[in-house]
């Protein structure tokens, strides 16, 4: 049996700096439809049997109009799809009370708790893992031991791994590895948006689209998973219509921007004499969507600075008493009043 999986999609109209407007929708649905699309022709052409959504198919658990207008440019497959539900995409935390149940079709699952669903042709043992509420409880209380040597445990989840690596900062709670290790012949995992292959048996898939700048494009790709459940063999393929976000520095170093991804989104850090330049770059950059400029200014010599205070007073102060005098009259109370003010 082959299993296409795929990590968190965010539908959502706007992502971070992101605001662009479509031909029909915003830019990022349009982003979005194109990588569904894109995943459900991979399906057939790679003739799998099955879809998994690893959560946050949704970015919240309440759909605008447009989003819901959205969805009905995706060209779903007639292949068996089976949902798991994020964090993102649940109210009141609860499970059963998710943006995930818009989807209404015969051929689609929605994984509300731990569940084993056994496919005995493959003889798979396939574990459906949402988002835990409890993260205090271990992982091996989640998760059965099967007695049947003979079936493969393949572990879908969305939750924390503990020591695992979040845009900047490391996950402190969830699950152990060493844990996860024991219980199954492979695990993967969405939820953390940093894809990256933890051990030989557990891999974060990350998201299928980029969402913000915790997901440094330089270090993290975003990809779908081919897996061949009679090996446990999986390919990795880049979604050709992701979004892209970069940080970069023109302060210490000079960006490459040729090196940049289509559908890249940046943050560029330079200094304020050099800002209309990178300005005039970033236009031409064809791979460029969206672009952030942050402004640092020079810091001088505390004598330069010293020697630039004193002229600005000077000057400020000689323009307020001329402006003062003008208006008011040159008396002696006015002088008066201006003395004190300008000490």
């Amino acid at each position: 049996m082959k299993i296409l999986v795929f990590g968190d999609c965010h539908w959502s109209t706007y992502s971070s700096i992101l605001r662009k407007r479509g031909s029909l929708f915003s830019y990022r649905l349009e982003n979005l439809i194109q990588s569904m699309n894109w995943v459900e022709e991979q399906a057939k052409n790679n003739k799998v049997n099955l879809i998994v959504g690893l959560g946050d198919f949704f970015d919240k658990e309440a759909l605008n109009s447009e989003e819901i207008t959205a969805l009905k440019e995706i060209n779903w497959s007639n292949i068996e799809h089976h949902f798991l539900i994020g964090n993102h995409e649940m109210g009141r935390n609860d499970l059963f009370y998710s943006s995930t149940y818009i989807f209404n079709k015969s051929n689609f699952y929605i994984e509300n708790g731990p569940i084993v669903r056994q496919h005995k042709e493959s003889k798979i043992n396939a574990v459906f893992l949402p988002y835990i509420l409890n993260p205090d409880k271990s992982f091996l209380e989640y998760v059965k031991t099967f007695s049947d040597t003979n079936y493969k445990t393949v572990i879908f989840s969305h939750n924390d791994i503990a020591g695992i690596q979040m845009g900047k900062f490391v996950s402190k709670s969830g699950f152990d590895i060493k844990d996860i290790e024991e219980c199954c012949d492979l695990f993967i995992n969405g939820h953390l948006h940093n894809g990256e292959k933890i051990t030989d048996r557990v891999i974060n898939l990350g998201n299928l689209t980029g969402q913000n700048f915790s997901e440094d494009a330089y270090k993290y790709s975003h990809n779908i998973m081919i897996l061949d459940t009679k090996t446990l063999e999986y390919e990795l393929i880049e979604n050709p219509y992701a979004i892209n976000f970069y940080r970069l520095d023109a302060v210490n170093h000079t960006p490459n921007f040729a090196s940049l991804k289509k559908n890249a989104v940046i943050t560029l850090r330079c200094m304020e004499k050099d800002s209309d330049g990178w300005a005039e770059d970033i236009k031409n950059c064809p791979n460029i969507i969206e672009s952030r400029i942050l402004i640092e200014r020079e810091v001088l010599p505390k004598e330069s600075v010293d020697s630039a205070k004193d002229g600005l007073v000077s000057d400020h102060i000689s323009e307020f008493k001329k402006y003062v005098t003008e208006t008011l009259g040159a008396s002696d109370i006015v002088l008066e009043e201006l003395e004190e003010v300008c000490k």
